[in-house]
């Protein structure tokens, strides 16, 4: 009979164990899921405060009528704490030299870049306005070395672009391009 309990006892050790191994396994786990969550989610705070747009306005240039047209500035916003490298902002799906901008660095802050870019037969004007209105994408490498895209919806997603050749280094003004702090 002192046989049947010790049997019994161990059979119920062993099944105690495999339910606390059990236990423990999820646990594990539960907490590895936790701490892959706080990563992302800290992966996401420089770039979810990385933003861009276009101000697009139609100048008539009475100075010089032959250069009027509709004009594009790409509003830059990083309202994080620190700067984002290697980016690339875009016009709607372009992404030539033509329509995108390449910048080595842009620090916290609000940056009007002034492409001195006039475009004539993209985006008729009426009264004014433009009746197309361009959308904006940037590239840009977060200060982690992560690559980001927010797309002209503002969707942000990763990415695994490859900048190429910057074109400047905010902030500078060149001929044809110039670059402000908003305020």
């Amino acid at each position: 009979m002192e046989y049947f309990f010790y049997v019994v006892a161990t059979i119920i050790s062993a099944v105690a164990v495999t339910m606390q191994c059990v236990i423990l396994f999820r646990q594990t786990k539960l907490q590895r899921e936790l701490n892959d969550r706080e990563e992302e989610e800290h992966q996401l705070v420089q770039a979810h405060n990385i933003s861009t747009w276009i101000h697009s306005y139609y100048d008539d240039r009475p100075d010089d009528p032959d250069m009027a047209g509709n004009r594009t500035d790409f509003i830059i916003s990083n309202s994080s704490q620190a700067p984002v490298y290697d980016a690339i902002v875009s016009i709607d799906d372009f992404a030539d030299a033509d329509h995108s901008i390449g910048i080595y660095v842009i620090p916290p802050g609000r940056w009007r870049v002034r492409y001195e870019q006039y475009v004539n037969d993209v985006g008729a004007h009426r009264e004014g306005h433009l009746s197309h209105y361009p959308k904006a994408k940037i590239w840009f490498t977060d200060s982690r070395g992560r690559k980001w895209q927010r797309d002209a919806n503002g969707t942000l997603n990763h990415s695994q672009y490859l900048f190429g050749e910057p074109l400047l280094h905010l902030p500078i003004e060149v001929a044809n391009l110039s670059i402000v702090r908003e305020k």
